[in-house]
């Protein structure tokens, strides 16, 4: 009877494009715990239990992790699903959660600290500026800035002072 519906239906295409989203199912900044669930989800959907080898329902699930858990299933010699799950999930509680570096590209301020390779966007240059702040007039290279506690703010297009 199932197959009869799905015939009538399901357009043929479906268990294509159903294998094309798990072909580029990733983990990225979901948790281990979300993508252990899609990919069991596509696993079943996609009826590979029957259709795959063990080996390469593991390739499969090793190359959608993120390197950091890809190299540590490697490392470990971890040959089985169960055992991968297991792991990546323990690493990713004791891990904690997982932060992406944002994209900033879209922010005209740059905060320059007293850490090199720091940096993040800043508000408003009007919540910057404060009593203590001073702003300082145009350098030799024609850039002016703003200093407020050991930050300076680069004017978008300029170049930096401090370099």
């Amino acid at each position: 009877m199932k197959e009869k519906l799905m015939l009538k239906y399901v357009p043929p295409s479906f268990n294509q494009q159903l294998l094309d989203k798990w072909n580029r199912w990733t983990q990225g900044n979901k948790s281990a715990t979300n993508y252990i669930a899609k990919f069991d989800e596509y696993l079943n959907r996609c009826g590979a239990i029957e259709l795959e080898s063990p080996e390469q329902t593991l390739s499969r699930f090793r190359s959608g992790l993120r390197d950091d858990y890809r190299r540590e299933l490697i490392a470990r010699g971890i040959t089985t699903l169960e055992k991968a799950y297991q792991l990546v999930t323990d690493l990713d509680e004791s891990r904690g959660p997982y932060f992406h570096r944002t994209d900033f590209r879209d922010n005209s301020k740059i905060v320059i600290t007293s850490k090199p390779g720091f940096s993040r966007p800043l508000p408003a240059p009007s919540k910057l500026v404060s009593n203590s702040s001073s702003v300082k007039p145009e350098g030799p290279s024609g850039a002016k800035s703003i200093t407020s506690e050991k930050r300076t703010v680069i004017e978008p297009g300029k170049v930096n002072p401090m370099t």
